[in-house]
């Protein structure tokens, strides 16, 4: 099992890194890359990965996570690249934060989507995220 881990990893790593030396330059369609769609591709197997990168800070990364689940968050207009990261953050801590003690489901939004409501729009997520945060006394400025 940890073999495959690493090995997943490195795939991971190595189509980000290609990814990143290929569109770094790019100001638009970043996307429409060959090592882009290889960790899309990749599926639930990047997320892990792709979390670990969101923790690290903001990174256009978090679009994979659009199109690994789609629907998931829905983007009414511009929102900040700050704000969709911190929004998939907090979706993905719910679910990789616990998983240390549970086992993963099938479906790693299944949950999420009832206590989201589903398909909500980032910038109402991102809204309420700052007034739970408040409300617990972990204010994070967006």
């Amino acid at each position: 099992m940890e073999a495959s881990r690493t090995s997943t990893s490195s795939q991971f790593q190595t189509n980000l890194t290609n990814w990143n030396r290929e569109t770094a330059h790019l100001s638009v369609g970043n996307f429409n890359n060959h090592y882009f769609e290889e960790i899309v591709k990749m599926r639930e197997e990047a997320v892990p990965f792709i979390y670990e990168e969101l923790k690290k800070g903001p990174t256009l990364l978090v679009h994979a996570l659009d199109e690994i689940y789609p629907n998931t968050v829905k983007y009414d207009g511009y929102v900040p690249l700050t704000t969709i990261c911190n929004v998939w953050l907090n979706i993905l801590s719910k679910k990789y934060d616990t998983q240390m003690e549970e086992s993963f489901t099938s479906d790693p939004f299944a949950e999420l989507d009832t206590s989201w409501g589903g398909n909500r729009d980032a910038n109402d997520i991102a809204n309420e995220l700052h007034v739970m945060r408040s409300d617990t006394r972990i204010i994070e400025t967006w």
